[in-house]
């Protein structure tokens, strides 16, 4: 009897060991086999609506749910669960007089972008209003490793040198501006390749050179209290991370170049469309500014 009830607890505790190692990991799903005479099997993965999808060669499409994501959300209901009984009470009065609300919503936790490092993993940005980081997945364990996690750190537009061990994004200011940044491929590093009041984004490494990238940028005009007021058009810019020049690509004043991207032959891909000066009072409708676009290609000056 007292060898069962021995056995019972050993049971218990390797259970208890098993889910304690197997928080932040998240099983992948299971690949079917590829069909006879088929082509090699393709990664992709994909953001939409600040959620990451993940489908490999002819599997399912699969949602990579955070498990820091996922603990945020925990952490917040069990502080919601923790003040519900001062609800109607004396402590759900505040100085003021008035009641205290304890049913706080919670911040979603949004992906903003991901690419594959060449090590096979999946690195992503992900943020709310207060904190943000860069986060990494590994498709065949299911495990999600922080690289990256600071306060009031919002990251865009994540893409990788030419040669994949160094990180070029898009970093938001508190402002509404957003600067060119860099880091090492593990998250190390963090600074700002551009400054000055402006919009840059969209980074994108020119081909076969480690150092050189493109990106978009766009002035931001203010008045004398320092308001926003005005927005100038996008061009598109080519830096030097070694020695700091800038040198333009694409300049109009009549257009926006927008979302560089320079392909494996060097032939720069963007779009282009009128640029819009902001006019006090007038509207103008989407489906107007959307029917002008244009896709275009142009030989890099970078090749």
């Amino acid at each position: 009897m007292h060898i069962l009830f021995a056995l019972l607890i050993l049971l218990v505790l390797v259970v208890w060991f098993y889910r304690a190692t197997n928080v932040y990991v998240q099983q992948p799903a299971a690949a079917p086999a590829a069909p006879a005479g088929s082509v090699p099997q393709l990664k992709l993965a994909w953001v939409s609506e600040g959620k990451l999808f993940y489908q490999s060669g002819y599997g399912g499409v699969q949602q990579i749910h955070s498990p820091y994501a996922q603990e945020a959300i925990d952490r917040a209901e069990r502080s919601r669960e923790k003040h519900a009984w001062k609800k109607e009470t004396a402590f759900g009065v505040s100085a003021q007089g008035g009641m205290r609300s304890f049913d706080r919503e919670v911040t979603p936790i949004r992906i903003s972008s991901a690419r594959f490092a060449v090590d096979g993993q999946l690195l992503y940005f992900q943020h709310d209003t207060g904190m943000g980081g860069l986060f990494a997945y590994d498709p065949v364990t299911g495990a999600e490793t922080r690289l990256l996690h600071r306060q009031n750190l919002s990251l865009e537009d994540l893409c990788l040198s030419s040669s994949g061990q160094a990180i070029y994004c898009t970093i938001k200011g508190r402002d509404g501006g957003s600067h060119i940044g860099t880091m090492s491929i593990d998250g190390d590093d963090l600074r700002e390749l551009t400054g000055g009041d402006s919009l840059d984004s969209c980074p994108t490494p020119a081909a076969g050179q480690e150092h050189v990238l493109l990106y978009q940028s766009a002035g931001i005009a203010r008045n004398q209290q320092g308001v926003w007021v005005a927005t100038g058009n996008a061009t598109i810019q080519e830096l030097n991370t070694q020695t700091g020049r800038v040198t333009p690509v694409l300049e109009d004043p009549g257009y926006d170049f927008l979302s560089p991207r320079v392909a494996p032959d060097g032939c720069l891909y963007f779009i282009r469309r009128p640029y819009e000066p902001h006019r006090y009072g007038a509207t103008t409708s989407c489906s107007t500014r959307c029917s002008s676009h244009s896709a275009c290609c142009a030989q890099s000056s970078t090749t």
